[in-house]
């Protein structure tokens, strides 16, 4: 359910339904990883994404490298790494090689750039993901405003 400030804050383009499932959701806590994969985590996604994919703001500061403002947010929490090798999800990465001993959790494909607010909603589940939908659809159901 999303908040009242949230729901306020989003115009929807187009009407749809929305799903509740029994899929189990793990509870995030803020985690830093120390061995040097989470920078290169970081770095993928700044890389790729170079603008927040929610709310469209570029960093034009990133030439500068300030980046100050923005996050890099593991979709499926980092500090649940034990239930992403137990439930198998490395099985669908496929930018890392299969090095042994790595679960594959800190893979671009497992996180995207947020502005640092929103990167601090999605960590109190006030919006979620859903990865069963294809790439780019965001912008097809709604687009941010006055964020």
């Amino acid at each position: 359910m999303l908040s009242e400030s949230f729901n306020r804050s989003l115009t929807f383009i187009k009407t749809g339904r929305v799903e509740v499932n029994d899929e189990p959701w793990v509870h995030r806590l803020i985690s830093y990883n120390v061995s040097g994969r989470e920078d290169t985590f970081r770095e993928g996604i700044r890389g790729r994404d170079g603008r927040c994919v929610i709310s469209g703001l570029v960093n034009r500061r990133a030439f500068i490298g300030d980046w100050s403002r923005f996050e890099a947010a593991h979709i499926f929490p980092l500090e649940k790494e034990n239930l992403w090798i137990e439930w198998g999800y490395g099985r669908w990465i496929t930018d890392m090689d299969d090095t042994n001993g790595v679960s594959k959790i800190n893979s671009c494909q497992n996180g995207f750039l947020l502005r640092a607010d929103i990167h601090n909603d999605f960590d109190q589940y006030l919006w979620s993901v859903n990865p069963d939908v294809s790439k780019g659809l965001w912008s097809q159901y709604f687009q941010v405003a006055n964020w």
